[in-house]
């Protein structure tokens, strides 16, 4: 059958005994799981002894992950279930290994997958992979920390007005997506106050292509106008953005957790909350200036089919 696998690794500034006490808590689950974060809502249900806890969600579906064997301050081994709305198994572990005054956390799953979904192995395994990294930065925080800035609030469907637009077209992979489109930001703002300029709205960024197996994605960076100047450089573009209906959430927070409400968007496309318009790109409208010291504020919209 084909096999699909995943391992994702972080460095945690915290005793052993400490991370490993939190991993091994179930009940702790919840301020890190990258699942229970898109959807917070989801019943759980734990044993008693805490060998084992079990989800039950409209987004998510349904699960047990039960602990078959333990090497205190070393390794955990877990059977993963998953019961709705597709049967399949797991086994999932986590590694602990002191690194200096650290402690690098290690997180796998090896599973299989039906013989006739053979083409999605590496798709999966991207995924599995991206769930893993949110989740792990969020665990690294929340001991670090002890919270984790990610809150995700959903709008529902909304309108969203039309407007034009001077852009900047870039790609990145996308680990360094942050970096890259940090530093493309910086560029566009320097580019559009040469034309004088004034926004009409918040900046935005528009998503072409992203592809989970390869790490890569294109979009566009923009900023709304009113009318479109001259333009007078031959990186910067005018563009249009159509007004149309969008599945909407917000992430206050950390940059580094909006992959949460991404994620938040697709579990929900995936499970028919709102039906996907393929003709229209995901965006992303940034609510907070990015000099603001207020903690940011971003809307993740997905386009809808009318």
């Amino acid at each position: 059958m084909p096999a699909i696998s995943a391992k994702e690794s972080i460095i945690i500034d915290a005793p052993i005994e400490t991370v490993f006490k939190t991993v091994r808590d179930f009940k702790k689950c919840p301020h890190w799981s990258p699942w229970v974060k898109v959807e917070p809502e989801c019943e759980i249900i734990h044993a008693e002894d805490g060998s084992w806890y079990q989800w039950n969600g409209k987004v998510i579906g349904q699960g047990r992950l039960t602990v078959v064997e333990e090497e205190p301050l070393e390794r955990i081994k877990y059977d993963l279930q998953f019961t709705a709305p597709n049967k399949m198994e797991a086994v999932v572990e986590h590694f602990f290994t002191k690194q200096g005054n650290g402690v690098e956390v290690t997180w796998t799953n090896e599973a299989k997958l039906p013989i006739f979904l053979f083409f999605l192995t590496k798709l999966f395994s991207a995924l599995i992979s991206s769930d893993y990294r949110r989740g792990l930065h969020m665990l690294k925080e929340y001991i670090e920390s002890g919270e984790v800035m990610s809150e995700l609030s959903f709008n529902g469907v909304e309108h969203i007005e039309g407007c034009q637009a001077v852009g900047l077209k870039g790609s990145s992979s996308i680990a360094q997506i942050g970096d890259t489109m940090k530093t493309d930001f910086e560029k566009l703002h320097r580019l559009f106050s040469m034309n004088r300029a004034g926004p009409a709205g918040p900046p935005f960024s528009i998503y072409h292509k992203w592809d989970m197996v390869k790490g890569k994605t294109d979009y566009t960076v923009g900023i709304p106008v009113k009318n479109i100047p001259k333009l007078d450089s031959s990186e910067l573009i005018s563009l249009e953005i159509p007004a149309l209906d969008v599945y909407s959430i917000t992430h206050t927070g950390k940059y580094d957790h909006l992959g949460n409400a991404w994620a938040a968007g697709m579990f929900r496309s995936r499970t028919r909350v709102f039906k996907s318009s393929r003709k229209n790109d995901p965006f992303e409208l940034y609510l907070t200036p990015p000099d603001s010291k207020e903690v940011p504020k971003v809307k993740v919209c997905f386009p809808c089919k009318v």
